[in-house]
């Protein structure tokens, strides 16, 4: 997220692009339910139990509420967490994706932006 901010104050994209890339990004986010069922760790009923708990509680997340209600561990949530940002679009490959910049002027611009971290 500070590096989508670093792109669009240094002017290498307008803010319009920025919240275009972080939809597709999100977009391209499976729900973690979705992962649960991949995983055969919860059944098609757990999670529409699930959901129908967090269309209660929508301030709760869908691993939480898996976890109250015993379907997962929080060590199960945590490797359907790593398997969901694994999977995930880069934000790099977005924004190639999106012909706003190309890989190699990305690289220098990342480059720079690291710098500025230090």
């Amino acid at each position: 997220m500070r590096f989508l901010l670093y792109l669009v104050k240094s002017e290498h994209l307008t803010a319009e692009q920025a919240i275009q890339a972080l939809s597709i990004q999100l977009d391209s986010t499976k729900p973690l339910g979705r992962l649960a069922l991949e995983e055969r760790m919860l059944t098609v009923r757990q999670v529409m139990k699930v959901l129908e708990e967090q269309a209660d509680n929508p301030d709760l997340r869908f691993g939480e509420l898996a976890v109250g209600l015993r379907f997962l561990s929080d060590e199960q949530v945590a490797k359907l967490l790593m398997r969901q940002h694994r999977q995930r679009r880069s934000l790099d490959q977005v924004l190639i994706g999106m012909d706003i910049v190309r890989a190699p002027e990305l690289a220098i611009v990342r480059q720079r932006y690291r710098l500025t971290m230090l």
